[in-house]
């Protein structure tokens, strides 16, 4: 007698699933950290400009021109970084769906799981009382007399 859970194809779909959501979440992850990395290089971009402009004012001089391009290129790094937060807006938005989507699939393997695991144990139990019963006919059937060995 040998224990086949009816389920097993399907326990094996949904562990299929639950992976391609840990791929996909951790893809959507990646995502993220890369949104957030350009964000970051962006704002390095305006703090280097500032300081450039800074060292300019410092030397004085003819360089009014080059402090008015680096103004004008903060403000445009300033709108480009409004529109890279709403990258990274979206791409969190996105990185939750498929949080929601990694859970659910963990939660309906896990559930079949504990269901695979419930019914090997009542298969356990019944083929110890199975066999304990056939051990109780055994030695029932030595008691009468039926079963004599040596003779």
């Amino acid at each position: 007698m040998k224990f086949q859970f009816t389920l097993e194809k399907v326990l094996h779909h949904k562990k299929i699933q639950e992976d391609v959501a840990k791929k996909d979440f951790t893809e959507a992850q990646v995502a993220v950290d890369l949104e957030l990395e350009k964000k970051r290089k962006m704002e390095r971009s305006i703090y280097l400009s500032r300081k450039k402009s800074f060292d300019l004012q410092r030397q004085g001089g003819a360089e009014a021109h080059s402090l008015q391009s680096i103004e004008e290129y903060i403000v445009l790094e300033t709108e480009r970084i409004k529109a890279q937060d709403h990258q990274i807006e979206i791409a969190i938005e996105q990185l939750e769906q498929k949080r929601e989507i990694l859970v659910q699939a963990g939660k309906e393997f896990k559930a079949l799981e504990k269901l695979k695991e419930k019914r090997f144990k009542d298969f356990k139990n019944k083929k110890r009382k199975h066999e304990a019963k056939q051990l109780d006919d055994i030695v029932t059937m030595r008691s009468k007399g039926v079963v004599r060995y040596g003779q």
